[in-house]
């Protein structure tokens, strides 16, 4: 990989876990947008878990996180030209044929599970892939679930990710896609270009700001706010400031 990878670092806090940079301990990406979601997402959550039952809610949550761990190891060996062991694939192989035929198409890896960071806008995140796409080159996450559809947050997640690779790696990529590998069929490809990406950003800053105003306790929270509110005045002048469908609709295959 051409680039320095960074191990991810993590702590338990007050504040859940977050990722250690020197004496700092910065909140993960997944964790604020998980805790600035908008009241309607958590509306339909509950609704589901109440449907469902909370043990049933807790074992699809526990399947679905073991799963996406076995699936992405199995990417990062194949990136890196390692064969997966077949006694590995097989729990998760519905997953790994679907999304094989999208690795294949990667060239040029970069960067694999590494750690990046915003420190100055305190944030920290864990990239999945930074690769070359159709020539040009792209910040890569992989989902596994049982459809191919994508989330509004799954974009905001990404251009966070783009940020902090700015800052870790002064790096500013072309594109964004995610791959969303199911069971019954070829993994969803979205792709995101860079004005895309932008307006991502944009609602990716609100959040950020928001979570730091329910966490006014930590040691960071005043300094990010504070940077934060400037990088929400740069971002809203060159994107438009959205309020709405942050991206627009993704390039899919």
């Amino acid at each position: 990989m051409p680039l320095e990878p960074c191990l991810p670092q993590y702590v338990q806090t007050a504040h859940g876990r977050c990722y250690q940079l020197g004496q700092w301990q910065l909140p993960g990406v997944t964790t604020i947008l998980q805790a600035t979601r908008p009241a309607q997402d958590i509306a339909v959550l509950e609704a589901w878990v109440k449907r469902v039952g909370e043990e049933q809610a807790r074992a699809v949550r526990t399947r679905a996180s073991e799963r996406g761990v076995r699936v992405h190891a199995l990417s990062e060996q194949y990136i890196q030209g390692i064969e997966p062991d077949p006694a590995a694939v097989q729990p998760v192989q519905a997953w790994w044929s679907s999304l094989k035929p999208f690795l294949d198409r990667l060239s040029n890896p970069q960067l694999a599970e590494s750690a990046v960071y915003n420190p100055r806008l305190g944030y920290a995140g864990t990239i999945d892939l930074l690769a070359d796409f159709n020539e040009k080159l792209t910040l890569v996450d992989y989902k596994t679930a049982n459809s191919a559809r994508t989330q509004p947050d799954h974009l905001l997640q990404l251009a966070a990710y783009a940020g902090a690779l700015r800052q870790t790696h002064a790096v500013r990529v072309e594109q964004a896609v995610i791959a969303i590998a199911r069971t019954d069929g070829p993994a969803g490809v979205y792709r995101y270009n860079r004005p895309q990406i932008k307006k991502a950003w944009y609602l990716w800053l609100q959040r950020l700001k928001a979570y730091w105003e329910l966490h006014g306790d930590h040691p960071l929270a005043a300094t990010a706010i504070a940077a934060t509110c400037g990088a929400l005045e740069m971002a809203g002048r060159q994107s438009g400031a959205p309020s709405k469908n942050p991206a627009g609709k993704p390039g899919s295959e």
